[in-house]
């Protein structure tokens, strides 16, 4: 294997771990947006008066 064949695989596999990455931070982002969201409906759904 030559030393830019290498050094592409290298490129690949960062740019492969960085996507991974941005994908769960994205997710995680998404996860933590909805949370108020599903505690607001939830304390309105419970804190109803009888």
């Amino acid at each position: 294997m030559t030393h830019e064949q290498r050094i592409r695989e290298q490129v690949i596999a960062t740019s492969t771990t960085i996507s991974k990455m941005l994908q769960d931070f994205r997710a995680k982002i998404g996860e933590a947006t909805e949370a108020p969201d599903t505690l607001a409906a939830t304390l309105r759904t419970t804190n109803v008066p009888p």
